[in-house]
């Protein structure tokens, strides 16, 4: 899990002294997809020629990249680096250049949205209960799984399913060191998850009443647009 770009071979070792523009022009010449286009001020991702997804801001302002971005990046970075060892957690994840994060590629790995009920198998309910209570373990909030303003399955679940295996990704608006207040009120953001699965996929289940807010709680969130 080193930042050495040494650890990846598929990178040449002097990439940390590229210029942005070597570096974009490296980038693009390896990529095999574009997982998500040129969108300032949005990070791209692109899927490698080397079976890694990369992250960067390369296409921003020069101000916006050296402050913002790499700090996005190298906190991005850190949280992953938390979350070392966690089944369902992306483990392979590195930043060979300051202008770049990097990750394993979940190659046939499906987003929850496009999965009928009837598909997910009832582990991946217990994988998902599992895998929230050790993040928050880890004093991380994942903040992008829960219910939003755009609905439960309006857009990407940040919830992936591959091989037997449920993933969660993308921790790019992750929080961690948060008081204990605010923890506990953005950490019940993260439990709905749960609640979304169930509603779903195994609604025969019952839903436990601390995977729910409370109706401050639920006050709250509404303000941050999240409920």
């Amino acid at each position: 899990m080193s930042a050495s770009a040494t650890s990846l071979p598929c990178f040449p070792s002097g990439i940390r002294s590229f210029s942005a523009s070597q570096l974009k022009d490296y980038l693009n010449e390896h990529t095999v997809k574009l997982l998500r286009g040129v969108e300032p001020p949005r990070a791209t991702l692109r899927q490698l020629g080397c079976g890694l997804v990369s992250k960067d801001f390369l296409d921003c302002s020069f101000l916006y990249r050296h402050t913002l971005g790499n700090w996005l990046l190298r906190r991005e970075y850190n949280i992953y680096r938390r979350l070392r060892g966690l089944p369902g957690i992306v483990q392979n994840v590195s930043m060979p250049s300051s202008s770049l994060l990097c990750m394993d590629y979940l190659e046939g790995g499906r987003d929850l949205k496009s999965i009928e009920p009837g598909e997910l198998p009832p582990e991946a309910l217990d994988q998902l209960r599992n895998l929230i209570s050790a993040i928050h373990a880890r004093g991380v909030i994942h903040f992008d799984i829960g219910h939003d303003s755009n609905g439960d399955y309006g857009r990407e679940t940040n919830l992936l399913w591959k091989n037997g295996q449920l993933y969660i990704i993308d921790f790019a608006g992750s929080l961690y060191g948060l008081p204990r207040p605010v923890f506990d009120l953005l950490a019940v953001h993260d439990r709905l998850a749960i609640v979304k699965v169930i509603r779903k996929f195994f609604p025969q289940e019952p839903i436990d009443s601390k995977d729910l807010p409370t109706p401050r709680q639920a006050s709250w969130l509404r303000r941050l647009k999240k409920l």
